[in-house]
């Protein structure tokens, strides 16, 4: 299997967490579990949905510790996963 493409880190402005991001991504696809990212400051977390929605093999829900938390995780799961959103949020 070849995995979620690494191109979009050629331009990247957080290229170690999106990095990261598409390694989880890879694990989700491959396991079918959701992987939880660690806590993302804004612009990474920002510049990691703009990456995913490209990608169907995935998708991703952004949440913190409260609703209007500045940092938060990501929850990446696969893309044809049954969930509509992960148990944990």
């Amino acid at each position: 299997m070849a995995g979620l493409p690494r191109t979009a880190l050629e331009n990247a402005a957080h290229r170690e967490a999106l990095a990261r991001l598409l390694d989880g991504g890879d694990r989700a696809v491959q396991t079918w579990e959701i992987v939880a990212s660690d806590f993302l400051s804004p612009p990474e977390l920002w510049e990691a949905q703009q990456v995913f929605a490209r990608f169907g093999e995935v998708q991703v829900w952004a949440w913190g510790g409260f609703p209007q938390a500045e940092r938060q995780r990501l929850a990446i799961a696969a893309g044809n996963c049954p969930w509509t959103k992960p148990w944990c949020l």
